[in-house]
């Protein structure tokens, strides 16, 4: 039977290819996922242990996050419960290995340096990209705000200018119809004046017509009676002329004769012929 291959923190990180310290803090951080066997205090590593190792630094340099590793090793590999805490290597030992390999323990201090480098110029730069996110996020933000400020003050200020406007409209609507109404009412009064005149005037008219037509009927009834006066003289003076000069049958013939042609003078000529001052209707 083939014996199974067993490895060292120190051989693993010379197989993955980073340093020791990256190795122990994959270890500790993802021990989950690792296989290991405990030789005393000591852990000692498996194959199976290396490939998963080699899959975080894949992933690793894929440029995952811890978190996304994490979830990938979760959906690739069994979780395997942790019997004892990891028990670091004593000093000695690891004097011991840094002796025995000067020239590898100088290069895994230096790609170690270079890793931390790495990590923290990545973290700095991922600082330095937040910051500029957040600053273009806070100028975005204030660009919109100061516009938004621009177009409530231009809004209220157009509201203002309509309400203004409006009002100053209504003032003038209001002006011109009590102005009107002042004129109504000083119109109004005049038409009331002259319906006062006018209806003093009709009275007035009224009151002379009726004063003509009595006066009128007055003067006809004085031209009635003296016109039958004259007639009665006139027949009276006919009497006695007649009397001694013509028979009683022909006196009675005459008389009836003059008091025929004086009423047929009443038809033709009416009370309108002895006045001369009196237009005909």
């Amino acid at each position: 039977m083939n014996e199974m291959k067993k490895y060292t923190v120190m051989e693993l990180a010379d197989l993955v290819g980073v340093p020791r310290t990256t190795i122990n803090d994959w270890l500790s951080r993802y021990s989950q996922y690792i296989d290991f066997k405990m030789q005393g205090k000591r852990k000692i590593y498996v194959e199976s242990s290396l490939t998963v190792l080699k899959e975080i630094s894949g992933l690793r340099n894929s440029g995952l996050s811890s978190f996304d590793i994490e979830e990938e090793l979760a959906k690739r590999h069994p979780v395997h419960a942790e019997l004892a805490p990891p028990q670091p290597e004593s000093k000695e030992e690891e004097a011991a290995e840094e002796k025995s390999h000067p020239e590898e323990y100088s290069l895994i201090v230096k790609k170690q340096t270079d890793e931390i480098a790495k990590m923290i110029a990545e973290h700095l730069q991922n600082m330095a990209r937040r910051i500029e996110n957040i600053e273009s996020f806070n100028r975005r933000e204030a660009a919109k705000t100061r516009r938004w400020y621009f177009m409530a003050v231009l809004f209220i200020a157009i509201l203002s200018g309509l309400i203004l406007a409006a009002g100053l409209k209504f003032e003038g609507y209001f002006r011109e119809n009590l102005r009107l109404q002042q004129k109504n009412g000083a119109i109004s009064s005049q038409l009331s004046v002259m319906e006062n005149d006018l209806k003093k005037q009709s009275d007035d008219f009224r009151k002379a017509l009726e004063s003509l037509k009595e006066n009128e009927t007055k003067k006809e009834a004085e031209i009635l009676r003296l016109r039958d006066q004259f007639a009665k003289e006139k027949l009276e003076m006919l009497k006695d002329v007649m009397k001694d000069l013509y028979p009683e049958s022909i006196k009675d013939d005459v008389i009836k004769k003059f008091q025929q042609d004086e009423a047929s003078k009443t038809t033709e000529y009416p009370v309108y012929d002895m006045m001369p001052d009196t237009p005909r209707p």
